[in-house]
């Protein structure tokens, strides 16, 4: 009985420990507003934004300067020559496929990640513009 209880137990800690690190994963990714996602792509250079919507959504209209990534195979393919320490900007139309993106990217190693909570929505509630082209 004692080796059974001390079984559970140990799955019990490892259980407790992998919820954990995963919590941690997603604590680095930030939520932010179109403000804040507008600030740092003006005041940073070097930051990537990239929109997970489909090609065909992205036609439609998409935020300046974005990289379209359809789907996980297109995002690996699209960062697969970017720094880890650049900051990557991520949306979609609400903010529930661009969160599953920004998952990938820091699983991948990737330091910075924003998302556009809310996504175009919020884009487009604030007042920021699309492009077609």
């Amino acid at each position: 009985m004692k080796t059974i209880f001390s079984f559970l137990l140990v799955i019990n800690f490892l259980h407790t420990g992998l919820l954990y690190s995963q919590v941690k994963k997603l604590e680095t990714i930030k939520n932010i507003s179109a403000l804040e996602f507008v600030k740092i792509s003006e005041s940073d250079p070097t930051s990537v934004i990239i929109d997970v919507r489909t090609k065909k959504e992205y036609k439609k209209g998409h935020i300046i300067n974005s990289l379209n990534a359809e789907d996980s195979q297109a995002l690996t393919k699209l960062t697969a020559n970017l720094d880890f320490d650049q900051p990557l900007l991520i949306y979609c139309d609400e903010g529930t496929r661009s969160i599953t993106a920004c998952t990938i990217l820091k699983e991948k190693g990737f330091v910075t990640v924003y998302n556009l909570e809310t996504g175009l929505l919020e884009w487009e509630k604030s007042g920021y513009m699309l492009t077609k082209k």
